[in-house]
């Protein structure tokens, strides 16, 4: 079963890697920031944000991956973080490593990507591209990583474009879900037919809750463009009258009433922050 990311939950992932004789382990930032990892990815400072409660820049939080790192231990870092790894990423002019959903390339060497067709190439290239440089970094080869990347279609939540029952889904809904992510799904649900957006949080609590100011700012300025709009959480219902929204409690309710209003050929957007 899934685990979030709070840091007790790294202790578990580790006795079930144990338990199954699995080699490898990836966590997200709290093994890395407790200087235990073998291998440290930073992604980007870019956007940054309060986190611990607003006591703490993410940014701040995420150099402990320098600060505490073991002897020995390895540094990936994207192209913006702007400090001295040992593999860096990005298709910039200091990006060692890039992605653009058709190739890797790394260091002037280019191999084909066979990806899966329901993969957002553009919303996966900068994760593709840090696992890439991370798995490069741990002594594979770009075709054996081009190899395990065959067929991937994205993870749930994660960008990931479904069918069901003949609607086109983009579900990005997760815990680190922030009103930029909901608007970047806006931009690529492509297609026809109507729209339901499905939006919010289903606790405040959730990995520092949504930017509610900037997310209402975003869908009074595009409601012209969703049919039907079905808002979560406690922080939301009171801009659903203003809004011509509908309101739900949680994420599996909204989707439920959302489908109800949807028929073959219409897109339904997923985003939602939640724990999943």
């Amino acid at each position: 079963s899934g685990l979030s990311i709070t840091p007790a939950n790294v202790i578990r992932a580790f006795e079930a890697a144990l338990e199954t004789g699995a080699t490898d382990l990836v966590c997200e930032v709290s093994l890395g920031g407790t200087g235990l990892a073998d291998f440290g990815v930073l992604t980007s400072f870019a956007g940054d944000y309060k986190v611990a409660g607003g006591s703490l820049w993410a940014s701040t939080a995420k150099l402990q991956m320098v600060t505490l790192s073991k002897g020995g231990s390895k540094l990936i870092a994207g192209e913006d973080v702007g400090i001295s790894a040992d593999l860096t990423f990005g298709p910039g002019p200091r990006g060692q490593v890039w992605c653009d959903g058709r190739e890797i390339r790394a260091e002037g060497e280019r191999v084909t990507l066979d990806l899966g067709e329901g993969l957002d190439p553009e919303s996966y290239a900068e994760a593709i591209s840090g696992a890439a440089a991370a798995a490069l970094v741990a002594g594979l080869s770009l075709t054996e990583i081009a190899s395990a990347l065959e067929g991937f279609e994205g993870l749930g939540g994660r960008m990931k474009s479904v069918e069901e029952d003949g609607i086109s889904v983009l579900d990005n809904s997760n815990s680190g879900l922030r009103a930029t992510g909901v608007e970047a799904a806006m931009d690529r649900i492509g297609g026809g037919g109507r729209v339901a957006l499905v939006v919010g949080e289903e606790a405040e609590t959730v990995c520092e809750g949504m930017e509610i100011p900037a997310l209402i700012e975003i869908l009074v300025r595009r409601r012209r463009e969703v049919d039907i709009l079905i808002l979560v959480g406690d922080r939301l219902a009171p801009h659903a009258s203003s809004l011509s929204a509908f309101t739900a409690s949680d994420l599996n309710s909204g989707l439920s009433l959302a489908k109800t209003g949807l028929v073959k050929g219409d897109r339904l957007i997923s985003c939602v922050k939640c724990f999943r």
